[in-house]
């Protein structure tokens, strides 16, 4: 008991505070590598010709244009995730400070399965957007599932809180 009330919080949310910091700074990694790519392959330079001569070579009928819209909407859902990444940041600050059921992170679990769900929306125009003559509905369960899960934990704390707070009346 005494380790969820030193103010460091427990060892699983320590290292989860860790993991979620070299994640922050691989998806910005990502973000970067990725609008560089878009910018590079819109304009015409050697760079994004010998890049769609490499991947012509594997059979594939990509073109320059196609390939950074790709890579635009691949940035774009990684800056969503990116902020999705800085909420639950602060959700595991909660836990950390050991006071997770706090009223703002009713809010910040409603915002993460509001952008989840919205970098699944722009992952797929991106893509359809990058075809050019057909149109590809590539929904992802998975994604889906994590969604309405995080929907159904923005009640939980939210159900928490309440709980907390009649209880804090009570006495």
């Amino acid at each position: 008991m005494n380790a969820l009330n030193d103010n460091k919080g427990t060892q699983v949310a320590r290292r989860l505070a860790v993991i979620l910091k070299i994640a922050i700074v691989f998806v910005i990694m990502a973000v970067i590598l990725l609008l560089g790519s878009a910018l590079t392959l819109m304009t015409d330079n050697s760079i994004s010709q010998s890049l769609i001569e490499k991947i012509s070579e594997t059979g594939s009928s990509a073109t320059a244009m196609s390939s950074a819209i790709i890579c635009l909407g691949s940035a774009i859902v990684a800056a969503i995730w990116l902020f999705v990444l800085f909420i639950l940041k602060k959700i595991v600050r909660t836990l950390l400070e050991g006071d997770p059921f706090v009223v703002e992170n009713i809010s910040r679990v409603r915002l993460m399965w509001i952008l989840v769900a919205l970098s699944e929306i722009v992952r797929m125009v991106f893509m359809n957007i990058s075809m050019q003559n057909e149109i590809v509905l590539d929904i992802r369960p998975g994604t889906w599932f994590a969604v309405f899960v995080m929907a159904a934990l923005a009640e939980v704390f939210r159900h928490g809180a309440e709980l907390r707070r009649d209880a804090e009346l009570t006495i």
